[in-house]
């Protein structure tokens, strides 16, 4: 493989998170400065796995523009009070809720497409995808197995 370029090796189309990525270590002084990091270790600053039992976000927004809920306890989670930041896009994605796990996420004032203030998970397999036009709107940009976002309070 030393011989090759990175555009001439073989694309991988099916990522798991032990694969490995390299990484080119600007703060290693030494010579070695090509390192490996795990997908996982290496999606840690884009994203956040939440699984908590109840967060009131005081207007703020997460660090990360990706939020996966998982691990989820029982009766599901609520998250309140998220003021996402205005010109962000933002993918959400809850492969651990279910009906009976459900993630409730109620905002600071903002809408999603002029609808509702809320989000309400209710199945393993959905995502969506949000831009924040501004402090009181978000327009969704996907929503992948019908993430409710017509109900509740707006």
């Amino acid at each position: 493989m030393a011989s090759k370029k990175i555009n001439e090796l073989n694309e991988l189309t099916s990522i798991n998170y032990n694969d490995l990525i390299p990484v080119y270590d600007v703060s290693d002084t030494g010579s070695e400065k090509t390192k490996k990091a795990t997908l996982t270790n290496f999606m840690k600053p884009i994203s956040e796995i939440v699984n908590f039992n109840g967060l009131d976000m005081g207007g703020n927004d997460f660090d990360s523009s990706v939020l996966i809920f998982d691990s989820l306890p029982t009766g599901g989670t609520t998250i309140t009070n998220w003021a996402p930041t205005v010109g962000k896009i933002i993918y959400l994605t809850s492969p651990g809720a279910s009906v009976s796990k459900p993630v409730t996420i109620t905002t600071s004032g903002l809408t999603f497409d002029g609808n509702s203030d809320q989000l309400i998970f209710n199945d393993y397999s959905q995502a969506l995808i949000i831009y924040v036009y501004s402090s009181s709107r978000a327009y969704i940009l996907s929503n992948t197995n019908n993430v409710d976002y017509t109900s509740g309070g707006a």
